[in-house]
């Protein structure tokens, strides 16, 4: 560590009556060039920015889920080919559509992980860098594909409902049941049960 002495005006006066020594002038002057240029570079560093750590993309965090079965299923609760299937169907059948800020992968991937665990819209912006606008946009823009998929799968296979199901014939429902031709899901129902089965029931 270089130190630079400061000298006073009385200083100077009593060493001009002394010849300078021309080689320890020569040193002190690249004592003092040496501790200049340290002060100059401690100045740089302290102005300098911090260097900005590259942060994944919500579209390559996707693309490394899919790399791994494993990972895929845990994130997404379905395999890396029912995943691509349902991307493709949902794409080329039900209107999915790719944006500039989120392409229809990441879309999909947004929907499923927040249904999976479920996580929050502020959680989703968080994982995947969009705000919680775009957050909510794309989801409702998945669920609407998803909408018009399943009223193409969840259907009864007998549009006129002529027939009743056999269940329902048995002895101890028939009296009951005469007549109906299934239950809707969601239908509520008065039940009597026990006091310690009935949180298994509550809906």
């Amino acid at each position: 560590m270089y130190v630079v002495q400061m000298i006073s005006s009385s200083d100077l006066e009593e060493s001009s009556e002394v010849m300078p020594d021309p080689d320890s002038s020569d040193d002190n002057f690249m004592v003092a060039y040496a501790a200049l240029e340290f002060m100059g570079y401690q100045g740089s560093c302290a102005t300098r920015k911090p260097r900005t750590i590259p942060i994944m993309t919500g579209i390559q965090w996707v693309e490394r889920q899919l790399q791994d079965d494993d990972n895929c299923y845990n994130m997404f609760k379905m395999r890396r080919s029912v995943f691509q299937h349902l991307h493709d169907t949902l794409v080329n059948d039900y209107g999915l559509t790719s944006t500039r800020e989120v392409c229809s992968k990441e879309a999909l991937a947004m929907f499923l992980w927040t249904c999976g665990a479920p996580q929050s819209n502020r959680q989703v912006k968080n994982k995947f860098g969009h705000s919680t606008e775009t957050v909510s946009r794309k989801f409702i823009e998945v669920l609407q594909s998803i909408t018009r998929l399943a009223a193409n799968i969840i259907k009864p296979r007998d549009n006129h409902f002529s027939t009743v199901h056999p269940r329902i014939r048995e002895g101890r429902f028939w009296p009951h049941f005469k007549d109906c031709i299934g239950a809707i899901d969601g239908t509520h129902m008065h039940v009597t049960i026990p006091l310690s089965e009935q949180p298994k029931y509550f809906n």
